[in-house]
């Protein structure tokens, strides 16, 4: 009898469509042997808790990278520096920037913080008020206040590894390898985590020649993958994305908005601005009525109201996420923003789940029963009790 494992790839941003439309025929005929779905995440960029836990946003602090938290931000350092750092010329400012995320990872002993410690396009003088929302990675210990599949596999003492971003930066291609040979070193559940796809949807969009190409090569590394597995195991395949990608198609200036307004940023209230979502926290109720007004004359968006809260399950116990948040509607970016600054891009994720390119795709195979089953769209929630079963 062969030996039992696990092998789980996430891609990230893997669209619900991509292997339908793409030369991707080793994966087009798994799927025939396998469970499908179309997934639909949870609310904003970041759904870990939907497919490690099983939980919602509110329950694992899900949905954004950086929060408001003046009083634990790693970047709080910067504050002295600030205006230093504005002096130099723009053509500089990205070696500033790589210096403060060298300086975080140096000093910063959370793999979190160490890690995902970056200041992208924040402007200087609000470095301080942010904080990444997690100080730990998705495989480590405590990382939500309930457990995780790696919680699941420790308490099990089943050996298992992960393989993939942030501690291993490198493609599909060559990750299978190290993949393949952490199951012939003995471990029975692995989880590679993949971002090529992510940086090639937002450069040249979803629907462009360099998407099908690449999604040819991860077809052409799975079959790869596969052929070494059946040699010698009975296992379990998952292969999914945590979101999909949606063609850009209008740009959204919120900051000459902004900057049109009475009340000032600092002294009245601070924003954050992501790709497609304007967050915004605020010291009086002038600033607050002000900017309600400005937002909901907007066309591109909508604010994030009590009843989308409850159907999101975004009822945080805090206004860390914001007191009020803005949220874009289909293809709709925000530019300039405190990521891409006033870089313009193709690709975006991020959005309503009325916007059906944001769903990703889902397939679990079992090398024993190869049986075909189509679960059509699904919460990213779901998947989560179907990961965990193969643990067990």
């Amino acid at each position: 009898m062969n030996k039992k494992i696990t092998v789980i790839i996430l891609l990230d941003a893997l669209r619900w469509d991509y292997f339908d439309r793409s030369k991707s025929i080793f994966t087009s005929n798994l799927k025939n042997k396998s469970t499908t779905a179309e997934l639909v995440p949870t609310f904003g960029f970041e759904p870990d808790g939907a497919f490690l836990s099983g939980v919602y946003p509110e329950k694992s602090n899900g949905g954004m990278h950086y929060w408001y938290s003046p009083d634990t931000s790693v970047f709080k350092w910067t504050k002295k520096y600030s205006n230093l750092f504005k002096k130099f010329p723009t053509s500089s400012q990205k070696y500033i920037r790589f210096f403060i995320r060298l300086i975080n990872f140096l000093k910063e002993s959370e793999k979190g913080k160490k890690y995902f410690s970056f200041p992208s396009k924040i402007p200087f003088e609000y470095l301080e008020l942010f904080d990444p929302v997690h100080d730990k990675l998705m495989f480590e210990k405590d990382l939500f206040d309930c457990q995780t599949i790696f919680d699941i596999c420790r308490n099990k003492k089943i050996n298992w590894d992960f393989i993939g971003y942030p501690t291993y930066r490198g493609t599909l291609d060559k990750g299978i390898y190290k993949i393949i040979n952490s199951v012939n070193k003995g471990n029975s559940f692995v989880f590679g985590f993949f971002g090529e796809l992510d940086r090639i949807g937002h450069k040249f969009g979803p629907d462009s020649i360099e998407i099908n190409n690449l999604i040819s090569h991860i077809d052409n590394s799975i079959q790869i993958l596969f052929n070494e597995l059946e040699k010698k195991y009975d296992f379990d395949f998952i292969l999914f994305g945590d979101h999909g990608m949606v063609q850009v198609n209008k740009e959204l200036d919120i900051q000459s908005n902004l900057n049109k307004l009475i009340c000032n940023p600092g002294k009245d209230y601070n924003y954050f601005l992501d790709s497609t979502f304007a967050r915004f926290w605020f010291n009086n109720d002038d600033a607050k009525t002000e900017i309600y007004n400005l937002l909901e004359s907007l066309d591109g968006g909508s604010i994030i109201n009590q009843p989308i809260k409850d159907y999101y399950s975004i009822n945080y116990p805090h206004n860390k996420f914001g007191d009020i948040i803005y949220w874009m509607n289909d293809g709709n970016i925000i530019l300039p923003n405190f990521f891409q600054g006033s870089q313009s891009i193709e690709g975006m994720h991020g959005y309503p789940d009325n916007v059906r390119d944001n769903n990703s795709f889902f397939m679990h195979y079992n090398s024993v029963s190869k049986t075909k089953n189509t679960l059509g769209k699904t919460s990213m929630i779901d998947i989560f009790e179907i990961i965990k079963n193969t643990i067990n």
